[in-house]
């Protein structure tokens, strides 16, 4: 026999052809439904990430910690914290900014963190139509995981026990990434709370927030960057009237 009940705890009387559609409830954290949160469902969590393994609507409802409809480098912190039991401080949404700078090192090409909060997860999807390996330099205590899965390379550098990268800076290298241009690069940064950081990203001396259109604050950004190419080209036409370029 199967029982149903509705939300006030009644009975919900059914005949063998009725359909009964009944809502999924959460379960935070529980994203391989054996009842517990623990390691096993940060794995889970992470291969649902990296494209390993597809997850069920209620596995998927389980694993959005933060609930914002994705899977990502922020409900793995966020699961984290809930199976330690710790308390992360956070701090105000506008404060959490990072620098991401991108070099190009021969055939690679080295991604550059610096923030002034603590940072414990990085994400990366890498839009790319071959397999690129992602390493990360120094941050011993930092475990890393990839995929490479229809034309995209997917990374989540996290810590176990949601330590924070050392000095608040992390150095990550693309092998054979020096092709391959900002847009191709996404990256979530997870403050050790499980907040996102907002980026502002530089390459080639040119620096911009990292939203759709420009906003407030790309516009002292820009601007500096203009008087400082007026100034060098003002310092070159001296030199040239005076046969000293």
């Amino acid at each position: 026999d199967i029982i149903i009940s509705d939300e006030n705890g009644q009975s919900v009387g059914v005949a063998n052809a009725d359909c009964v559609i009944l809502d999924i409830v959460a379960s935070p954290g529980d994203t391989n439904l054996d009842g517990n949160v623990n390691v096993q469902d940060v794995v889970v969590l992470l291969n649902f990430i990296l494209g390993q393994d597809e997850p069920t609507d209620q596995e998927f409802l389980n694993g959005d910690m933060n609930e914002d409809g994705t899977l990502n480098v922020q409900d793995v912190v966020t699961l984290i914290n809930l199976i330690l039991g710790t308390a992360r401080v956070i701090v105000d949404d506008d404060e959490l900014l990072a620098n991401v700078e991108f070099i190009k090192s021969n055939n690679d090409l080295i991604v550059r963190i610096d923030t002034e909060f603590d940072f414990s997860g990085v994400q990366f999807n890498i839009n790319t139509p071959y397999k690129s390996e992602v390493n990360l330099r120094d941050n011993s205590h930092i475990s890393l995981v990839q995929h490479f899965i229809n034309n995209e390379q997917r990374v989540v550098a996290y810590s176990m026990f949601n330590e924070s990268f050392d000095g608040h800076q992390a150095e990550f290298v693309i092998d054979n990434g020096s092709m391959l241009s900002r847009d191709d690069v996404a990256i979530i940064i997870s403050h050790t709370s499980g907040k996102s950081f907002d980026i502002i990203y530089s390459q080639s001396n040119i620096d911009y927030i990292d939203e759709e259109k420009p906003s407030k604050k790309d516009f002292p950004i820009k601007l500096a960057g203009y008087f400082n190419r007026l100034s060098e080209l003002y310092e070159r036409l001296k030199c040239r009237e005076c046969n000293n370029l």
